[in-house]
């Protein structure tokens, strides 16, 4: 419930309005509550934009006596998203509500068109908005779906060099929106938190010769929160590498020297590693939970130099995924 109090606007008004409407509160809505949306989007762009109906009728003009004057939109009921500066909280992970005015105004200048906003003018005549629109932003990598309660309102009043606006007239909105999203995973986690590969034992005149076991490898991911696959899911990997397709060996008693691991992607192409270097993992199936992406390849022991001594040979690669 929204409760609107009128300032008076009496001898201190420093506008004349003309054309001013019995009725000065107005509420906003959309014709459709079902929001959705099924293209990709980069963090910080609109997913959606919808126009916000209302029952303003038109307001006039405002003529003013006092500059330079500033007519304040004011948006209140709205939890601002860490980061932003006009983009709030939807309840919803991963997307944000912007509010959008635009039109023509009549005014000097204008602070852009994403509220809470400001135009100014001299002496007038200055036209209010009166068309708003609502903006889905994603804010987060992993993007929901759902329905939540989304209440706000827009106040309109006019100021002139640090004085209290006079506010002549607002817009609320209250619903419940339902997103539905298309396009982004809620979340994507591997099947198992650690895949081990045996290497097992190698020869010194086998990884002498070069003819080392090539050993393959893989791991598999679950994503969730979609009903079709969005195939952008990728992994990048982070381990001692001296340079592509070289994993080095741990070091300490009982261990070999000289020796690393190659690695390969399922291509046959030497393994990248570093956040610029993103693999893309393959989509696999899918079971009750989700579904499945999965990276393959092929590691080796190689001698790195001239000699070599003998022991455990372990090595570590760590993935990062990438996804949405």
């Amino acid at each position: 419930m929204f409760v609107f109090i009128q300032q008076s606007a009496g001898a201190s008004d420093f506008c004349t309005w003309e054309g001013k409407p019995a009725n000065t509160n107005f509420t906003l809505w959309l014709d459709d509550e079902v929001l959705k949306f099924d293209k990709y989007t980069a963090i910080g762009q609109p997913m959606l934009t919808k126009s916000l109906k209302n029952n303003a009728v038109p307001l006039g003009t405002l003529t003013c006596s006092k500059a330079p004057n500033a007519h304040h939109y004011r948006l209140s009921g709205l939890t601002l998203v860490n980061g932003y500066t006009n983009v709030f909280s939807s309840g919803i992970p991963g997307i944000g509500i912007r509010i959008v005015s635009g039109g023509e105004t009549g005014a000097v200048t204008s602070y852009g068109g994403y509220l809470p906003t400001f135009d100014n003018s001299v002496y007038g005549p200055y036209t209010p908005r009166t068309t708003f629109d609502l903006q889905l932003i994603r804010t987060g990598r992993q993007v929901g779906s759902g329905s939540h309660f989304l209440g706000f309102r827009i106040d309109m009043g006019s100021a002139y060099a640090s004085t209290i606006p006079i506010y002549r007239a607002s817009w609320s909105f209250a619903s419940t929106l339902t997103v539905i999203n298309e396009s982004l995973y809620a979340s994507c986690e591997p099947v198992k938190p650690v895949d081990r590969v045996d290497m097992g034992v190698v020869l010194s005149s086998d990884l002498q010769a070069g003819r080392a076991p090539v050993q393959p490898f893989s791991f598999d991911v679950r994503c969730q929160g979609l009903d079709k696959p969005n195939h952008r899911v990728r992994a990048y990997f982070d381990g001692s590498s001296p340079r592509a397709g070289i994993l080095e060996t741990q070091t300490g008693e009982g261990r070999v020297t000289g020796v690393a691991v190659a690695l390969k992607d399922a291509q046959g192409h030497a393994l990248t590693f570093g956040s610029r270097n993103l693999h893309q993992l393959a989509l696999t199936g899918q079971d009750a939970e989700g579904h499945l992406y999965r990276f393959t390849g092929t590691a080796q022991y190689v001698k790195t130099g001239q000699s070599f001594t003998t022991g455990k040979a372990d090595a570590s690669l760590t993935y990062v995924l990438d996804y949405n």
